[in-house]
């Protein structure tokens, strides 16, 4: 396997552009809202802590994305499977896993979970474009 033909910078960099983004998207939104109605008990948004929220979450994120996605990336390659459904599923149903380890809040956080790898995978999937690749007419030698 040649994986000079999947593109190993650009996927990695689209991991950790679309694992921000998600964050940042979903996040911020779902932070002002739970300290608006009290359940984080600050009455008003503290932007440093969003901020800090979504650093922190991105990174955790990233190390998570980069270490399964590019496996999950190369199989689906191989695979022949570049559509972007066979790309969110996976990454929203992972993310609901992993949100729904918060488990003071999970309620809340396992759907802003789903919500995050789903956005997280169609970001990845429009940075990456895999079902434009060239390399999927190289797959079948």
């Amino acid at each position: 396997m040649n994986l000079k033909r999947y593109k190993p910078v650009k996927t990695a960099a689209a991991i950790i552009i679309a694992d921000v983004l998600a964050n940042s998207i979903v996040i911020a939104p779902l932070r002002i809202v739970l300290e608006w109605a009290y359940i984080l008990r600050d009455p008003l948004p503290n932007f440093s802590s969003i901020g800090s929220q979504v650093i922190i979450l991105s990174v955790i994120g990233a190390i998570v994305w980069l270490i399964a996605g590019i496996p999950v990336h190369l199989i689906k390659m191989a695979n022949r499977l570049p559509g972007l459904w066979s790309y969110v599923w996976p990454a929203a149903t992972v993310g609901a896993i992993l949100g729904a380890l918060y488990i003071p809040l999970f309620i809340l956080t396992a759907p802003a979970g789903l919500l995050i790898g789903a956005l997280n995978a169609v970001i990845f999937w429009l940075i990456r474009r895999p079902d434009r690749d060239s390399s999927m007419s190289a797959l079948q030698e």
